[in-house]
């Protein structure tokens, strides 16, 4: 009987076989997939400290028009009732947190026209939006952008404002409770009571969505007219949405879609005065 050997070194037949075929490809597919979710990654926190960056450039600008609400003014309707400019103003930011918990403003900075900027290149100029939920209120006065001309200055961002009463103020201008168990071991006799505050509805109530942030309020016999200082805390958020492509659809229910509360960037506690 003749046994026979097969050679081991006997050259293979030319190609891949099938199996060798779906592991390369899955292999292949793997690491694509570890590549992109790598990349997502840091898109992500690329779009993260972005938003940061911007947001941290719009807080001196927002100081600036809380102290000097003309400040954004053209020379041709400059005032010389600087103070009682200011009274109206104060007043109005009070009377908007006393009826509805807060005041909502987009803001966002957009290339201006080099005309209006004496030929100066890369001048930024920064709007703001008074978000006007429930009625009432004379902020447009004060924050005169207007929703079309979002479209037409077509920013890269746009970021939201919620301006609210904070608890540095006073126990006298602020709705409080009596303390729990561990604030009265810590001395407390009052502290303030926050309130659930709906940022899509603009108003406050138990009732509001997910979209909602915890803000003090204010007493409701308090007459803004009396006061000279008010502590406010100011939410950042990121408007999500490219904000130059609103194809003409200047509505808070536009603005309202592209929100989510996630998006806060950060939050600070700054000051109003009257004159």
């Amino acid at each position: 009987m003749t046994t026979k050997f097969q050679d081991p070194f006997r050259r293979r037949p030319d190609g891949f076989s099938l199996l060798e075929v779906i592991l390369a490809v899955g292999l292949l597919g793997f690491g694509v997939a570890i590549v992109l979710r790598l990349l997502t990654g840091s898109m992500d926190t690329l779009k993260v400290a972005r938003a940061a960056k911007h947001s941290l450039d719009l807080v001196p600008i927002l100081n600036a028009k809380l102290s000097h609400p003309g400040i954004d003014d053209p020379p041709e309707v400059a005032r010389t009732d600087v103070i009682p400019f200011q009274r109206r103003f104060f007043d109005a930011i009070c009377r908007e947190i006393l009826d509805n918990g807060a005041v909502q403003l987009l803001v966002y900075q957009f290339q201006q026209n080099d005309e209006i900027q004496g030929g100066l290149e890369n001048a930024l100029g920064t709007n703001f939006v008074h978000l006007q939920q429930s009625g009432g209120g004379d902020l447009e006065r004060f924050f005169s952008g207007t929703l079309d001309q979002i479209a037409v200055d077509k920013p890269l961002e746009v970021y939201r404002l919620v301006l609210s009463a904070s608890s540095a103020n006073s126990l006298d201008k602020l709705e409080s409770r009596n303390p729990s168990a561990d604030e009265a071991n810590r001395g407390e006799v009052q502290v303030p009571e926050f309130f659930r505050y709906d940022i899509l509805t603009g108003q406050l109530g138990n009732s509001a969505g997910n979209e909602s942030l915890f803000v003090c309020r204010l007493r409701k016999s308090l007459d803004p007219g009396d006061l000279v200082f008010l502590a406010i805390q100011v939410h950042i958020f990121r408007q999500r949405g490219t904000a130059g492509k609103s194809e003409g659809n200047p509505s808070p229910a536009y603005w309202n879609q592209g929100f989510q509360v996630e998006d806060l960037v950060f939050s600070y506690n700054t000051s109003l005065l009257a004159y």
